[in-house]
């Protein structure tokens, strides 16, 4: 059976986020879960944007449009709740 991995987010870039990892099998409930936190990052959405512009301005050279998927990659500093990624 596949494994199933589920990394859960709470926090913003300026105060550190709260961290569980979950792992289980897929279809029941984690059989492991840690827990941590991220310390703050407040500039990392700038250094971000600073990576992401020559990719953007590639892109864009050969023809590919700029898609919300670009926009929406990284999140506002907004608090961020229960991403999960599966």
């Amino acid at each position: 059976m596949a494994k199933l991995v589920t990394l859960k987010l709470d926090g913003d870039f300026e105060e550190g986020f709260r961290v569980t990892l979950e792992i289980g099998s897929e279809g029941e409930g984690p059989e492991t879960e840690l827990t941590g936190r991220l310390p703050p990052a407040p500039n990392l959405v700038n250094h971000y944007h600073e990576w992401r512009s020559p990719i953007a301005v590639w892109g864009a050279l050969c023809g590919q449009s700029k898609s919300n998927e670009w926009q929406s990659v990284v999140p506002s500093t907004t608090r961020v709740r229960d991403y999960a990624i599966a």
